[in-house]
């Protein structure tokens, strides 16, 4: 089975497209995409994995590596597969693709708004597909200020991507992404969240020109600590 063949298979699906309609957006034949998702052709040309990354807000690096991964002779694609994955994969196991929700794709704002399953609600629906990791995170979102960044490790810079995994609390200093409420509405924001007695959190940035907030436990809605990061993954937003 092709490695980018199943990708592509499977954000088809999460946009809910047919082959017809991705080959009519990306100009091309629907047998074709069905060969390569079936594995049966060889992965498109860099021009044609450019357009696709386009369709589904995919990282164009990361597309590209993986259909030279599949266009390696076989007795060394397993190899390859191996060179272009960004974590470690279990020994002698195959490599596994995970689809992670993105909840600000091109920079948006923080979303704050919680659907019924707790978790924020994306603004489209973008998604980052990576090599399996552990922990799997819940979803990503992309850093939007430069609130987080500093001279100094560690700092978080504007374009960076962030991996978010519920917790119930927090219990000791950590990075998270913290959805609560104020009196102007409900916010989001990703801050080191500092316990204090009772329940109650600061939210404390980076950077110290930026100002702290102080959270009751009434108020806080959502709390997602920071367990990964992809330093300046879109490069159209670090300016």
């Amino acid at each position: 089975m092709s490695n980018f063949g199943e990708l592509l298979r499977r954000l088809r699906r999460e946009q809910g497209f047919s082959l017809r309609t991705v080959a009519r957006k990306l100009n091309t034949q629907k047998g074709y995409l069905s060969g390569i998702e079936n594995g049966k052709v060889n992965p498109p040309s860099a021009k044609l994995v450019k357009r696709i990354a386009q369709l589904y807000r995919q990282d164009e690096r990361m597309l590209l590596r993986l259909a030279w991964a599949d266009k390696a002779p076989s007795l060394i694609r397993e190899d390859a597969v191996r060179m272009v994955s960004s974590v470690d994969l279990e020994e002698d196991a195959s490599p596994e693709l995970i689809s992670v929700r993105l909840l600000n794709p091109e920079g948006q704002p923080y979303p704050a708004e919680l659907g019924p399953d707790g978790t924020p609600r994306s603004f489209d629906n973008a998604r980052l597909v990576l090599p399996r990791c552990r922990p799997a995170p819940d979803f990503a979102a992309i850093i939007t200020d430069d609130s987080m960044d500093r001279e100094q490790w560690p700092r978080y810079r504007r374009g960076d991507v962030v991996f978010l995994s519920k917790i119930a609390k927090v219990d000791r200093s950590t990075m998270a992404y913290v959805v609560y409420q104020t009196r102007g509405g409900v916010r989001a924001t990703i801050r080191q969240a500092v316990p204090e007695k009772d329940g109650a959190l600061v939210l404390q940035p980076l950077d110290e020109r930026s100002p702290l907030e102080f959270l009751e436990p009434d108020q806080i809605g959502a709390i997602y600590r920071v367990v990964g990061r992809i330093e300046m993954f879109v490069a159209g937003l670090t300016a």
